[in-house]
């Protein structure tokens, strides 16, 4: 990978971090009991929005490193210790 995709996934981490920033800010307020309606729907709008962006984020990296070898992850599953029937 060049320095300069390096450098632009790099900075598209950053604006994620911002937007999860911005997400547990509004998260956090939206708990508050002593909002109005009005609070709780303008509150989702902004949590969509910034979904939204973050999604836009999330994309643009994938496409910024889609020629780039990834290697597959296997999942694991996790033992829950429970026997299914």
């Amino acid at each position: 990978m060049n320095k300069y995709r390096r450098d632009l996934i790099c900075q598209l981490f950053a604006l994620a971090t911002g937007a999860l920033e911005d997400l547990h800010i509004r998260v956090s307020r939206g708990q508050s009991p002593r909002l109005r309606p009005r609070d709780y729907h303008n509150a989702g709008r902004e949590l969509g929005k910034i979904a939204k962006n973050l999604a836009a984020i999330a994309a643009t990296i994938e496409i910024a490193t889609r020629d780039e070898k990834v290697p597959r992850v296997r999942s694991r599953t996790i033992s829950t210790g429970r026997r299914r029937s």
